[in-house]
């Protein structure tokens, strides 16, 4: 309990100072701490900070992502995986990710469009993580 209160203490404080003086980087990894906490708006708060400074910045589209789909904001998600893809087309993860809420939304052909990219990529590595969904899924 105190340690989260103290990372979410630390976390609001670095949000509230000026972000110039930080890097991109360091933003990002603010977001991860603040993730990791459950402090999904600080998350994405810093993350939008990070996007701000370089708007190039694939991981912080990649970390707002997977913050903005543990919120259950789907369409938000899909398009900041999309970004990522656009900034990286090997981001593995940013497919598979992807593919599986295209999945969740019944839209069978899209995900099947991105597993198979994924595959393209590193074959044994999709195939283990698809397995991995699959055996998720049976509990």
């Amino acid at each position: 309990m105190f340690r989260t209160f103290f990372i979410l203490l630390i976390s609001f404080s670095l949000i509230s100072s000026s972000y110039g003086q930080r890097t991109a980087p360091e933003l990002l990894k603010q977001a991860v701490i603040c993730s990791e906490a459950g402090s999904l708006d600080a998350s994405i708060e810093l993350c939008n900070q990070a996007i701000a400074m370089n708007p190039k910045y694939e991981l912080a589209y990649f970390q707002r992502a997977i913050v903005y789909e543990r919120k259950g904001e789907i369409g938000k998600a899909i398009s900041d995986y999309t970004m990522t893809l656009r900034l990286n087309s090997k981001n593995i993860q940013a497919y598979l990710n992807r593919g599986l809420l295209y999945r969740k939304l019944r839209k069978i052909w899209a995900a099947i469009s991105d597993f198979n990219s994924a595959r393209s990529i590193d074959t044994a590595y999709t195939l283990s993580f698809l397995s991995g969904q699959a055996i998720k899924s049976l509990f």
